[in-house]
């Protein structure tokens, strides 16, 4: 059987590697989105100061943010200027804070009564923020959007509460800020017959 000489066999291993490597690049790209999910005309987004019935008075400063740096990150969406005329009008309701905790446990295995390494419990302080958000397009022909979202932060439980919290509500906002714009750019489903 008669090889190629070494000299001819490195150009075709190299185009070979090249093709490779743009067909796994191709590959992945298929995936990415462009743009946006909102609809066209609903692009142009104004946020209205967030509505805070929990007692942490951060949150609605913080959740306003969050949703402001969400807007600005999300190819094809921007935020109204402040006099400007925006194409949808975002409002917020922050509904009380539902405060608990939350236990796991993981007894040993019954094989191995003498070996405690599986076995562990923890106790979470776990928040649940509810929020509720109105969508209203510029155009009047367009119905508002409207809807209530519950987002979840578990952390473990410390000696100081304060502490605990402080750790979850940034979580809290990212989550919410993006299941509601989510939400808001959903179409609302026509109405049943």
């Amino acid at each position: 059987m008669k090889t190629r000489p070494l000299a001819l066999r490195r150009p075709l291993l190299a185009a070979t590697l090249l093709l490779a490597a743009n067909a796994l690049l191709l590959a992945s790209c298929t995936t990415y989105r462009w743009g946006t999910d909102f609809p066209r005309g609903q692009r142009t987004i104004a946020l209205e100061p967030v509505v805070n019935l929990s007692q942490e008075e951060a949150l609605s400063t913080l959740l306003r943010d969050t949703l402001a740096e969400r807007i600005a990150q999300t190819p094809g969406l921007r935020l109204a200027p402040p006099m400007g005329e925006p194409e949808l009008r975002l409002a917020v309701k922050v509904l009380p804070l539902d405060q608990g905790k939350a236990a796991r446990a993981r007894t040993r295995k019954s094989i191995a009564s003498h070996d405690d390494s599986d076995s562990y419990q923890t106790v979470l302080y776990r928040l649940t923020m509810s929020c509720e958000y109105t969508a209203t397009p510029a155009d009047p022909a367009l119905p508002p959007r409207a809807g209530k979202v519950e987002v979840t932060a578990d952390v473990p439980l410390l000696q100081d509460l304060a502490l605990a919290q402080r750790a979850a509500l940034p979580q809290l906002a990212r989550d919410a800020a993006a299941q509601i714009l989510a939400l808001a750019a959903q179409p609302e489903p026509p109405p049943a017959k």
